[in-house]
């Protein structure tokens, strides 16, 4: 069986691209680990593989690691948007409804949501109006895909087995009997 690895620089642009597109009406910015250098936009999203955990304990005999990735995603709001508290749950469920499910047309499983909730981040470099804090709404939304990390050493190029052979003994000891049985494969 040949399970692809999953490439996390194409993940990312993928689901950046496809978030963007979706939620265009609400968002000026979707970008995955940004360094916003003067300005953060009225409304952002930024994405991020938070964590990654082993998915299965069973060993597929590829030598790859089946893991379970966890991606977070913060909304931002200014505080100079109209009802920013609620804009920017209303973008944080948005998104969540959007990502749902999806692949991103990447080897993974469908998304799964773990949370939507506020989220206290705080952006190194940047001061609110009065020089204090940030002046941002911000809501967190995670979820997760199961994927396989690594190469898969099984190429599927070779020889192929053609015939398989078990045997069975049904009398165990001196004097038993022995059988062996060829099975071929139906063509």
């Amino acid at each position: 069986m040949n399970l692809p690895e999953i490439d996390l620089q194409v993940y990312h642009e993928r689901a950046c691209e496809q978030i963007a597109e979706a939620l265009a009406d609400v968002v000026e910015v979707v970008a995955a680990y940004p360094r916003f250098e003067t300005v953060i936009p009225k409304t952002a999203i930024t994405i991020e593989l938070d964590t990654f955990t082993p998915d299965n304990p069973d060993d597929m005999g590829t030598e790859q690691f089946a893991a379970n990735l966890r991606f977070v995603a913060f909304v931002f709001v200014s505080f100079l948007e109209d009802d920013a508290k609620l804009l920017v749950r209303k973008i944080g469920a948005k998104l969540a409804a959007f990502v749902y499910g999806k692949r991103f047309d990447c080897p993974v499983g469908p998304a799964k949501i773990i949370v939507g909730s506020p989220d206290d981040m705080s952006l190194p470099g940047k001061t609110g109006r009065n020089g204090e804090g940030e002046d941002y709404e911000v809501w967190r939304v995670e979820w997760s895909h199961d994927a396989f990390m690594g190469s898969n050493v099984w190429s599927g190029e070779g020889e192929q087995v053609v015939e398989v052979w078990t045997s069975f003994a049904p009398s165990i000891g001196e004097g038993g009997n022995y059988e062996l049985a060829i099975q071929t494969p139906a063509p």
